[in-house]
């Protein structure tokens, strides 16, 4: 089925702006319009939502929508539940009363840290053990998804990108953190040792896997996007050492300090991600390894000023 008219829910979040972008790469391009606060628009406002539908009538929703700073959700727990379950709550719900096409952008962090072996990866069958409040509405909002497939039949699936980065992406995460902390000299915090390895995932590919989710994904189904291969933050910052030296940063990547600060609570130790199972239905494979991502970021921040400005 063409979709044809796509409501971006989320629209000003870092994932939607590149999905955005992606779009416009597009041989046959869809009529798209962005809804969150940014644009005049409140999901936890039941009215809201109901007016989005009544003026725009979209065959598709794509749901990126959510507060999503981690270390936010451990110290304020309540406004992450009121707002990323209330959201979806609405989403759903208008979905159903229109019988919309939905694809919800889940989290790996539903799954917790890996339970198989150190090297064997996560397959969407893994058990669902978030260990952060953030963690713990995402995947309220997947299995909110998958029930009301479930009960109401509601064309609704799941895509479950692993750890993101890319352009747009606000500073306090980790890779851009560390690319501007680069740039200004400043030292670098890292969580304990620099231990816990995720499977990072250069934000370019994974628009395109929604994409293809949009058309391919049958209802009630989920579906990892990732590379299969993780690194220690440890490993990840001498990487990203490594391409800001490429750029011009030799001096300041060489004397810049690593502080390591308190481990995090409930933090993850490890993630790695099986995308079989997207490559068989979609037709995916990430086309970007860690250093042509990181390298790709650290020109767009650089070129942007990202880096250079508060956000």
């Amino acid at each position: 089925m063409d979709y044809n008219r796509l409501l971006i829910c989320g629209g000003s979040s870092f994932i939607a702006q590149n999905f955005f972008q992606y779009m416009t790469t597009l041989e046959e391009k869809p009529i798209i319009r962005l809804f969150d606060r940014t644009y005049g628009g409140d999901l936890c406002n039941q009215e809201d939502v109901d007016m989005a539908w009544k003026n725009f009538e979209p065959d598709a929703v794509i749901n990126f929508a959510s507060f999503t700073h981690i270390d936010t959700s451990i110290n304020e727990p309540r406004p992450f539940a009121e707002n990323n379950i209330g959201l979806v709550l609405n989403v759903l719900e208008a979905c159903r009363e229109h019988d919309t096409r939905l694809i919800q952008i889940s989290s790996s962090e539903v799954y917790g840290t890996n339970q198989n072996l150190p090297d064997v990866p996560m397959d969407e069958s893994h058990p669902l053990c978030p260990h952060s409040p953030y963690a713990w509405t995402k995947l309220c909002q997947d299995r909110a998804v998958y029930s009301w497939w479930q009960t109401y039949e509601l064309n609704a699936s799941i895509v479950r990108p692993f750890n993101q980065y890319g352009p747009y992406q606000q500073l306090e995460k980790m890779i851009p953190k560390t690319m501007t902390r680069i740039m200004k000299g400043d030292p670098i915090p890292v969580y304990g040792e620099g231990l816990a390895r995720r499977d990072w995932v250069f934000v370019q590919d994974t628009v395109r896997g929604i994409w293809q989710a949009l058309h391919l994904l049958p209802p009630g189904d989920a579906v990892n996007l990732a590379t299969g291969v993780n690194y220690s933050v440890n490993e990840l910052v001498d990487n990203i050492k490594d391409v800001m030296t490429e750029l011009g940063y030799k001096d300041r990547s060489a004397t810049v300090t690593v502080d390591h600060v308190d481990d995090r609570w409930g933090h993850v130790f490890n993630l790695l991600g099986d995308s079989s199972k997207a490559k068989r239905l979609l037709g995916w494979e990430p086309k970007h390894n860690l250093h042509d991502g990181l390298m790709k970021t650290a020109q767009w921040l650089t070129t942007n000023d990202w880096g250079l400005v508060s956000r």
